[in-house]
């Protein structure tokens, strides 16, 4: 069992969250830029709503680990991310990782492919049409953020470097072309 919900927050500001609790948003406080602030701070209110709505749980400064990104309630998990103007959270009763990333954002990092890429992954990064490669480096980018959250680790070379196309069918589910402009990536066992 999983949810994913996103929201777009191109009309929403900071004063229209004072009606959540503070406890909510001691994570979010850490972002000096008020942009990826509010962008934090939406997404764990999306989170409380969520909770509430679907599991009939209102949220309490306890029940959130927020260092292991777990909640203290019913077993539950869930993962944050956000890119642009839309934010994503995912809930779930197993470990959860999603990532979300505009689909041109990532263009002005095509010099990191190497880095990122793995040998398989970059090969055909350098072989498709220009048309295709801002999705394909999203795809790829999106699929091992989603599973360093996944996994509860560091981006590091050895996630970046892994082919991770063996864990495709048991461990992701894109949703792509969201909005026609971005793609969310969720990692999760669904064995």
């Amino acid at each position: 069992m999983f949810y994913v919900l996103y929201k777009d927050i191109s009309n929403i500001k900071e004063s229209d969250l004072s009606i959540y609790p503070s406890f909510l948003f001691k994570r979010s406080n850490k972002y000096r830029d008020d942009f990826r602030r509010l962008q934090s701070k939406v997404s764990y209110a999306i989170l409380y709503d969520s909770l509430k709505k679907h599991f009939n749980i209102t949220l309490k400064g306890k029940d959130l680990d927020l260092n292991n990104l777990s909640l203290n309630v019913d077993n539950l998990y869930f993962s944050i991310a956000h890119s642009k103007n839309l934010v994503v959270v995912a809930i779930s009763n197993t470990n959860i990782g999603v990532d979300i990333e505009c689909i041109d954002h990532l263009k002005e990092k095509y010099h990191l492919a190497p880095k990122i890429l793995n040998e398989v992954e970059y090969k055909h990064f350098l072989r498709i049409t220009p048309k295709y490669k801002p999705y394909y480096y999203t795809k790829c980018w999106t699929r091992k953020e989603s599973f360093v959250k996944y996994k509860h680790t560091l981006l590091n070379s050895f996630v970046f470097k892994k082919d991770l196309s063996m864990f495709d069918y048991e461990y992701y589910h894109i949703i792509d072309n969201l909005k026609n402009e971005y793609i969310i990536c969720l990692c999760k066992s669904f064995a």
